[in-house]
Protein backbone atom coordinates (compact mmCIF):
# COMPACT_ATOMS: atom_id res chain seq x y z
CA UNK A 1 0.00 0.00 0.00
CA UNK A 2 1.55 3.56 -1.09
CA UNK A 3 1.83 6.49 1.84
CA UNK A 4 -0.13 9.49 1.49
CA UNK A 5 3.25 10.86 1.01
CA UNK A 6 4.20 8.58 -1.66
CA UNK A 7 0.75 9.56 -3.63
CA UNK A 8 1.34 13.17 -3.53
CA UNK A 9 4.33 12.79 -5.09
CA UNK A 10 3.35 11.12 -7.96
CA UNK A 11 0.50 13.64 -8.31
CA UNK A 12 2.78 16.38 -8.11
CA UNK A 13 5.41 14.95 -10.53
CA UNK A 14 2.43 14.46 -13.77
CA UNK A 15 1.06 17.58 -12.93
CA UNK A 16 4.27 19.02 -13.42
CA UNK A 17 4.64 17.76 -16.96
CA UNK A 18 6.32 14.31 -15.60
CA UNK A 19 4.23 11.92 -17.15
CA UNK A 20 5.83 11.65 -20.33
CA UNK A 21 9.33 11.91 -19.40
CA UNK A 22 10.99 9.97 -16.66
CA UNK A 23 8.78 10.71 -13.15
CA UNK A 24 10.87 12.58 -10.73
CA UNK A 25 9.86 11.90 -6.94
CA UNK A 26 9.02 15.02 -5.42
CA UNK A 27 8.95 15.46 -1.81
CA UNK A 28 5.27 15.92 -0.49
CA UNK A 29 6.33 19.20 1.21
CA UNK A 30 6.17 20.72 -2.25
CA UNK A 31 2.32 21.59 -2.02
CA UNK A 32 3.62 23.87 1.19
CA UNK A 33 6.15 26.11 -0.42
CA UNK A 34 4.74 29.48 -0.91
CA UNK A 35 5.16 30.73 -4.11
CA UNK A 36 4.91 34.21 -2.47
CA UNK A 37 6.01 35.64 0.33
CA UNK A 38 4.66 38.94 1.47
CA UNK A 39 6.16 41.29 4.40
CA UNK A 40 3.66 43.90 5.51
CA UNK A 41 4.19 47.28 6.73
CA UNK A 42 2.41 50.32 7.60
CA UNK A 43 2.92 52.69 4.70
CA UNK A 44 3.41 56.09 7.21
CA UNK A 45 5.63 54.39 10.15
CA UNK A 46 7.18 51.86 8.00
CA UNK A 47 6.77 49.22 10.76
CA UNK A 48 6.37 45.83 10.12
CA UNK A 49 2.84 45.42 10.48
CA UNK A 50 1.95 41.49 9.51
CA UNK A 51 -0.15 41.05 12.69
CA UNK A 52 -3.97 40.78 11.85
CA UNK A 53 -3.49 40.30 8.24
CA UNK A 54 -4.84 38.15 5.60
CA UNK A 55 -3.22 37.17 1.94
CA UNK A 56 -5.52 35.97 -0.67
CA UNK A 57 -3.81 34.84 -3.83
CA UNK A 58 -6.19 34.07 -6.78
CA UNK A 59 -5.31 32.92 -10.42
CA UNK A 60 -7.84 32.07 -13.14
CA UNK A 61 -8.12 28.17 -11.93
CA UNK A 62 -6.83 28.24 -8.30
CA UNK A 63 -7.01 30.52 -5.19
CA UNK A 64 -4.62 29.98 -1.93
CA UNK A 65 -4.95 32.17 1.27
CA UNK A 66 -3.63 32.37 4.58
CA UNK A 67 -3.73 35.25 8.14
CA UNK A 68 -2.01 35.85 10.83
CA UNK A 69 -4.04 36.53 14.65
CA UNK A 70 -4.46 39.51 15.11
CA UNK A 71 -3.16 40.93 18.93
CA UNK A 72 0.52 39.66 18.21
CA UNK A 73 2.81 42.27 17.92
CA UNK A 74 5.38 39.84 18.01
CA UNK A 75 4.43 38.57 14.10
CA UNK A 76 4.59 41.65 12.29
CA UNK A 77 7.93 40.71 11.22
CA UNK A 78 6.45 37.79 9.96
CA UNK A 79 5.73 37.13 5.84
CA UNK A 80 2.01 35.86 4.76
CA UNK A 81 2.50 33.39 2.38
CA UNK A 82 0.58 31.58 -0.68
CA UNK A 83 0.18 30.49 -3.86
CA UNK A 84 1.32 27.03 -3.71
CA UNK A 85 1.15 26.47 -7.38
CA UNK A 86 2.80 28.32 -10.73
CA UNK A 87 0.06 30.31 -12.31
CA UNK A 88 -0.02 34.09 -12.03
CA UNK A 89 -2.00 35.18 -9.52
CA UNK A 90 -3.60 38.76 -8.09
CA UNK A 91 -2.79 39.07 -4.43
CA UNK A 92 -4.25 40.75 -2.29
CA UNK A 93 -3.50 41.75 1.47
CA UNK A 94 -6.21 43.12 3.76
CA UNK A 95 -6.02 44.11 7.69
CA UNK A 96 -8.47 46.14 9.56
CA UNK A 97 -8.33 49.59 9.78
CA UNK A 98 -6.06 49.31 6.58
CA UNK A 99 -6.99 49.96 2.75
CA UNK A 100 -6.71 46.64 0.68
CA UNK A 101 -3.27 46.04 -1.17
CA UNK A 102 -3.87 44.53 -4.60
CA UNK A 103 -1.02 43.31 -7.03
CA UNK A 104 -2.13 42.35 -10.41
CA UNK A 105 0.22 39.97 -12.43
CA UNK A 106 1.88 38.47 -9.90
CA UNK A 107 3.88 35.23 -11.33
CA UNK A 108 4.76 32.77 -9.73
CA UNK A 109 7.17 30.34 -11.50
CA UNK A 110 8.44 26.10 -11.22
CA UNK A 111 12.60 26.72 -10.35
CA UNK A 112 12.52 22.65 -11.27
CA UNK A 113 10.04 19.80 -11.62
CA UNK A 114 9.77 19.86 -7.87
CA UNK A 115 10.22 23.31 -6.84
CA UNK A 116 8.54 26.76 -6.53
CA UNK A 117 10.48 29.88 -7.44
CA UNK A 118 9.46 32.41 -4.45
CA UNK A 119 8.28 35.99 -5.39
CA UNK A 120 8.61 38.21 -2.58
CA UNK A 121 6.75 41.29 -2.18
CA UNK A 122 6.11 44.00 0.20
CA UNK A 123 2.61 45.14 1.30
CA UNK A 124 2.88 49.12 2.21
CA UNK A 125 -0.85 49.21 3.95
CA UNK A 126 -2.31 52.73 4.19
CA UNK A 127 -4.92 53.44 6.89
Amino acid sequence: MRTTAAILSIILATALGGCHETQIMCPAIFILQNGVSVHVKDSVTGAFAASGAKIVARSSTYGDSSALEAGHPESDSQTLGAAHRPEIYTVTVSKAGYQDWVRANVSVTAADKCELRNTELTALLQP
